[in-house]
């Protein structure tokens, strides 16, 4: 991918003004039917194993979303802003936290410098803020409220125009 976005660049035809990174779920047709066997061994320990039937992709999981639980993957994609051109995408189970993969796909592309990084409250965080600082970009990445710590009118604003 990153051949053809080096192609596409020197060609013009890629302007890179800054990029929105996401997240999305793919679900699997085949979910495993919950087969878990449990051997007790004499020094007291307890090993579980999981069992799954032919067709299940064992390197996948289960995620909540909203009322609704899935089985499958997660997909980060990361596109240009303007363009709308996919830059870099990475393939995860479903049950992986999107905050933790912005690193993966930065990694896989060149911004330039000063450029804008929009997202959602997902990857939200100071090692992500951290990490757009050493790349030189400029976060565009919603706020988050925590526990006893809502989120300020000026962060709600800024939430808003962002999105």
């Amino acid at each position: 991918m990153k051949i053809i976005n080096d192609q596409l660049a020197a060609h013009g035809v890629l302007v890179q003004h800054g990029a929105v990174v996401d997240a999305s779920i793919t679900p699997t047709p085949r979910r495993p039917k919950g087969k878990k066997s449990y051997d007790l061994h004499e020094d007291g320990t307890i090993t579980v194993a999981e069992s799954y039937q032919k067709g299940v992709d064992p390197k996948t999981s289960w995620t909540k979303k909203g009322d609704n639980l899935y089985y499958g993957y997660k997909r980060h994609v990361l596109v240009e802003s303007k363009e709308g051109l996919v830059l870099a995408v990475s393939t995860t189970k479903a049950s992986s936290h999107d905050s933790a993969h912005l690193h993966v796909l930065l990694d896989k592309v060149e911004l330039k410098a000063g450029s804008r990084l929009y997202a959602d409250k997902g990857y939200s965080g100071s090692p992500n803020e951290t990490l757009l600082k050493n790349k030189a970009l400029k976060s565009a990445m919603q706020k988050k409220a925590t526990r006893n710590n809502p989120l300020s009118p000026t962060a709600k604003r800024f939430n808003k125009l962002v999105t």
